[in-house]
């Protein structure tokens, strides 16, 4: 019997902030059958995501990596993280190059797996070496002259591409290396018991009020904001209500370089580059709505603090590629409100599994909320419907599955 090597993989992670798509990542690679294929990580930057899988007992490599991101959070968020992105992608051109040549020539690479649509420039050497690549593309792309270019590469490039959505696989032109796996959610570890009494008085909060809450990094396209205008409305209405935002703007890396740059640009542009979430906190504040309107931070336990919730928050500004927040909330049965996008709509039927509200409207989300909150049998039964249809497409160990199926019809 003829003994089949393992494949060595080198997954390709820009960036080692803990988010949706290294979540979705970290799942998938607890899936993955070891003893057909090796994988080897390459992670932009070193810290606790990295230290993860070393955890785990995979091979990692850290390192700058070029990348350049153009997305719908990319085009609305312009800020001086975005002048520095650009920079360090320019910087790192020549050292990405050298960098993977030597990975693959040193760890005798079969397959390319890159975990999202920025690092062009590891596509085109995947391509130019003959390795064969996947490429997970869990972005929109905003529709701007960069769209056709980024997308013609990556179908140019690889030789498959996961689409972690319908609305993601849209933005490709239509051929058979796309195909649609949506991200793996641990149902098993979200759909638990948990003491939403013991948690409340941990967190000093009335057990009697009612809980609507925003989960994600704070960003202005996320629709933080508009929630804030919405729940001023609500408040003013009913008085057992309180809302709670978990997460916080992204800090990127910590560079001296970057404070220059930010010096100096509020020195030509007399304007204060704040986070998101800062600007968040001086509304608030302004507002008189610190013991209404919490602000949490980044915290670990998500799964906890969405169990306290009655209604869980998406009111989306611009398209979202999955959704992830969404399908947590989904697989604790939470009632969920979203903005009326077009990613929503994929899988959010208004009234059946959640409620459809038109994005940057306050006053409909605000009405939105104070319906869900006065029915609480109709909150359960949509949180049920959507509750099937997360168990449906995100299983983690079928993800894993469909993930290697296309690893396994490759000639190597």
């Amino acid at each position: 019997m003829t003994n089949i090597r393992k494949r060595n993989v080198l997954y390709i992670l820009h960036t080692a902030q803990i988010g949706g798509a290294a979540k979705s990542f970290f799942l998938f690679l607890q899936q993955i059958d070891t003893s057909s294929f090796n994988p080897i990580i390459w992670v932009g930057d070193d810290g606790p995501f990295a230290e993860s899988f070393r955890i785990k007992g995979f091979k990692v490599y850290v390192g700058g990596i070029a990348s350049f991101e153009n997305t719908t959070h990319f085009q609305v968020n312009f800020s001086i993280d975005s002048v520095y992105m650009i920079f360090r992608f320019i910087i790192n051109i020549i050292p990405t190059i050298i960098k993977m040549v030597t990975i693959i020539r040193r760890e005798k690479i079969d397959l390319v797996h890159i975990n999202s649509s920025t690092p062009l420039l590891c596509g085109f050497i995947s391509k130019l070496m003959k390795v064969k690549l996947i490429w997970h593309v869990r972005e929109v792309f905003p529709d701007n002259g960069l769209k056709n270019i980024q997308t013609r590469i990556i179908q140019y490039c690889s030789d498959a591409i996961i689409a972690i959505s319908e609305r993601v696989k849209k933005d490709f032109t239509k051929n058979q290396k796309i195909h649609v796996i949506y991200n793996p959610i641990d149902i098993a570890f979200h759909d638990k018991q948990f003491d939403s009494f013991a948690i409340k008085k941990e967190m000093n909060i009335n057990p009697d009020v009612k809980i609507v809450g925003i989960v994600g990094q704070v960003l202005r396209v996320r629709g933080h904001f508009i929630l804030l205008e919405a729940a001023r409305t609500v408040i003013n209405k009913k008085d057992d209500v309180i809302f709670i935002v978990v997460g916080e703007s992204p800090r990127g890396e910590k560079s001296k370089l970057k404070k220059i740059m930010k010096d100096l640009l509020i020195f030509i542009c007399h304007k204060d580059f704040m986070k998101d979430d800062e600007r968040l906190r001086v509304l608030i504040n302004k507002y008189q709505l610190e013991k209404q309107f919490i602000m949490l931070g980044y915290r670990r336990e998500v799964d906890r603090l969405i169990s306290i919730m009655d209604i869980v928050v998406c009111p989306n500004i611009a398209e979202e590629a999955f959704g992830r927040v969404m399908y947590e909330a989904g697989s604790q049965r939470k009632a969920i409100i979203t903005s009326n996008l077009e990613s929503f709509l994929e899988t959010i039927n208004d009234c059946v599994n959640g409620k459809l509200v038109e994005p940057n409207n306050p006053r409909e989300l605000a009405d939105a909320i104070i319906q869900i909150l006065s029915d609480d049998k109709n909150a359960q039964l949509m949180g049920e419907n959507l509750f099937r249809i997360v168990k449906e497409r995100c299983e983690k160990k079928g993800q894993a599955i469909s993930i290697m199926q296309l690893y396994n019809g490759f000639a190597y």
